[in-house]
């Protein structure tokens, strides 16, 4: 794949994993099981195809994206598995994982389409 390529896929993929988060008002999701199922493979593809190519270019930003990418998942894998009040330590650092790991989201995106090949 190209790299803008890459970058269309994670935008896609992007998308994919909003129309996946649909909740109803209890809290539960309301998504078909297969969007979530796709939604999941490709995020999780998509992040290994940018972090392979970004590292001949970038090195720094490719660590990054995947580690961040790798502590976002567990921390989700945590807040399924474990439930938590608002306001603990646990969910201000998932917010702030969460917002860390959009930036870079976004800035890998930006990455991709700007490199010439």
């Amino acid at each position: 794949m190209r790299n803008k390529s890459i970058a269309l896929f994670g935008i896609a993929s992007y998308l994919l994993s909003i129309y996946a988060s649909q909740t109803n008002i209890e809290g539960e999701s309301t998504a078909p099981v297969y969007i979530l199922i796709i939604s999941g493979i490709a995020s999780t593809l998509f992040t290994v195809l940018a972090t392979i190519r970004l590292w001949k270019i970038s090195k720094f930003t490719s660590i990054l994206f995947g580690s961040i990418s790798a502590i976002f998942f567990l921390m989700e894998v945590l807040q399924v598995t474990f439930s938590s009040a608002n306001g603990t330590p646990f969910i201000l650092f998932l917010s702030s994982t969460k917002l860390i790991n959009i930036l870079i989201y976004f800035y890998v995106i930006f990455i991709l389409f700007r490199i010439d090949k």
